[in-house]
């Protein structure tokens, strides 16, 4: 297994895996750029813009989906560089395979709402392992 330093606190790669292993999740600090950081907050936006249009904001509110982000590479090709960063494709080949494939890449822009107003994919804990890049911070969590 490679000795690959990942995050500002050069965390290495044996580290994360074990985390993911016994806890089921990693946080690596200072991973993404703050420009790459800066240029998707501005893609999920345009991503946004154009799945209202392709979709509809009442379909979208309807179906509890309005600040969910589905199929960003389609609107965006912005996000095909996730798919470029060497140290979450070693994780990857080192949880999954070598031949993994992306089998979905959300986002979330959430509007402001009321508790009745708010998905309620937000409102209850995640089920599923999802690799969530938070714009805030600068935090890649798996």
């Amino acid at each position: 297994m490679d000795s690959l330093s990942i995050g500002k606190n050069g965390e290495s790669l044996q580290n994360v895996l074990e985390s993911l292993r016994y806890t089921g999740y990693a946080v690596v600090e200072g991973l993404l750029e703050p420009s790459l950081i800066r240029a998707t907050r501005e893609a999920m936006y345009r991503a946004e813009e154009e799945i209202l249009g392709h979709v509809g904001e009442e379909r979208l509110r309807r179906a509890g989906e309005r600040g969910v982000l589905r199929l960003m590479m389609k609107y965006e090709q912005h996000f095909f560089k996730f798919l470029e960063i060497p140290e979450m494709l070693a994780i990857i080949e080192n949880t999954v395979s070598e031949t993994a494939i992306l089998h979905l890449q959300n986002g979330f822009i959430l509007p402001s709402a009321s508790q009745e107003e708010t998905p309620a994919v937000f409102q209850h804990p995640f089920t599923r392992i999802s690799i969530v890049s938070s714009m805030a911070n600068s935090r890649l969590s798996i």
